[in-house]
C-alpha cells in the first residue's frame, strides 16, 4: 500500500506506505532522465522544473510507479 502525495505539488512529494521496506526511490522525467535517487519518504522538489514526472518506489515486492506534477 503505496501513496505519494500532494499531486499536484510545488515544493515536497511525499511517500506514505503501511510497511517501512522501501528499497530506493527513482524520479525520472517524462523523457527517462533520471532527476532523483535516494531512500527519503520525504523528497524536495521545489527545484525541478514545472513539468510531469514519474516516480518510481522500489520494494522487496517489485517496483511501483506514479505519475505527478510539478506546479
Amino acid at each position: 500500500n503505496l501513496v505519494v502525495f500532494p499531486n499536484p505539488t510545488t515544493d515536497f512529494i511525499n511517500i506514505k506506505t503501511t510497511k517501512r521496506d522501501i528499497e530506493n526511490v527513482y524520479i525520472h522525467d517524462l523523457a527517462g532522465k533520471l532527476i532523483y535517487s535516494g531512500k527519503s519518504m520525504k523528497i524536495n522538489v521545489a527545484n525541478f522544473p514545472s513539468a510531469t514526472y514519474i516516480i518510481s518506489i522500489k520494494t522487496p515486492e517489485g517496483l511501483k510507479s506514479f505519475k505527478f506534477i510539478k506546479i
